[in-house]
């Protein structure tokens, strides 16, 4: 349910992927200084099944492996989804890195839209492939390439005027680099 929530301002390896949907939006501007650019083109909120921050990653996701790597990349996509449904970050933000400026950009423009009172509309990420490939022994990152498409989307102000909208995005390529941390992964790196 999340797309384009002024991500504009996040690396610009990101803002392509946003700018064609929610993903140009959220993973493109991580600054706070800038106006949230055209977020979440006109749908309606997917329902949270639960509060993200209550939830467990998935032991599937937790495998030091290829497939747990790619099961965990799924994991985080449907964390921002329900993060960007209701505005509770708090599970994404734990399974991201500190040092991941998309992450970072994503957790921030959800935070500034929630709380100003706007929300989010659409712009459900819909991971259609996660493949990573062999993990060596001992080494404790991993890439993995996801192909996603994303709703359209608006990004609504408290007011209820639509600050920024985008439009769908169909088989986007993008990769991410996750870490093991406390022995779950992390994503410390998106690009697009």
């Amino acid at each position: 349910m999340w797309a384009g929530v002024g991500l504009y301002d996040a690396p610009v390896t990101f803002r392509a992927v946003w700018l064609g949907g929610l993903v140009v939006a959220l993973l493109a501007g991580c600054s706070q200084d800038d106006p949230p650019a055209s977020t979440l083109p006109p749908l309606s909120v997917a329902p949270s099944p639960s509060a993200p921050s209550a939830e467990p990653v998935p032991t599937e996701a937790q495998a030091a492996t290829p497939q747990g790597a790619a099961e965990f990349a799924r994991f985080w996509f449907a964390t921002l989804n329900d993060s960007a449904g209701d505005g509770d970050t708090q599970l994404l933000e734990r399974i991201s890195s500190p040092d991941c400026l998309a992450c970072n950009g994503f957790t921030q423009s959800i935070g500034r839209l929630y709380a100003a009172g706007g929300r989010i509309e659409g712009g459900v990420f819909e991971v259609r492939a996660a493949e990573a490939p062999a993990i060596e022994p001992k080494v404790a990152t991993a890439r993995v390439t996801v192909v996603y498409d994303v709703t359209p989307s608006r990004q609504i102000a408290a007011d209820g005027t639509v600050v920024r909208s985008v439009e769908a995005l169909v088989g986007v390529d993008g990769d991410m680099r996750l870490t093991r941390q406390d022995g779950e992964w992390r994503v410390s790196e998106l690009t697009v």
